[in-house]
């Protein structure tokens, strides 16, 4: 497989809601991203997620894309998906930027939780979408999930599950979980 064909994927966390400022678990994943890029010698980066932040008018996957520039990493190289709320649209959002590079090879980075909804995202789609099922997703853990995770994780299995029908989600995030509509990420 050549370069050409392999993209690191980071998906997005919420900003930290006291500083407004990219979360500790944001970071560990681009710092994890970072390493699988200059380890794996990836050619692309892929930061997708539609998380708003809290105070300003601006989206999440470009301040993760400003991390990783910061880091070294070129602009050109960095694709930015950022019209997604959830797991699902995570890649949905992410399918154009695939398809029209013909990735075969992505290095999903997240944490341990949010890696167990992208599995079953995958196998969803590899059943579903013909595009999805020549190419190989590789798993790379950035953090470990911690007891102050464990809330965010119940409500986001439940949100997934609930979510996959869009009359049930406009319900949940307006009515249900309203607290949870600054994360737009699930």
């Amino acid at each position: 497989m050549s370069l050409v064909d392999e993209a690191v994927m980071i998906f997005a966390e919420a900003y930290d809601k006291r500083t407004g400022k990219l979360s500790q678990d944001l970071i560990s994943r681009l710092e994890k991203g970072l390493d699988v890029w200059k380890e794996d010698r990836s050619r692309y980066i892929l930061v997708t997620g539609g998380v708003h932040h809290p105070f300003e008018n601006r989206v999440i996957t470009h301040d993760m894309k400003d991390w990783l520039a910061k880091h070294d990493v070129p602009e050109k190289i960095i694709y930015v998906a950022d019209g997604s709320y959830d797991t699902w649209t995570n890649f949905t959002d992410a399918a154009s930027i695939i398809q029209a590079r013909k990735w075969k090879r992505i290095f999903l980075v997240s944490n341990l939780g949010h890696i167990k909804r992208i599995r079953l995202v995958v196998k969803i789609l590899r059943l579903s979408d013909y595009w999805m099922r020549d190419i190989d997703f590789v798993e790379r853990t950035s953090a470990y999930l911690n007891k102050q995770d464990i809330k965010h994780e119940i409500v986001s299995w439940l949100l997934f599950f609930l979510g996959l029908f869009p009359s049930v989600k406009k319900f949940i995030y307006t009515r249900i979980f309203p607290e949870y509509r600054h994360l737009r990420v699930c």
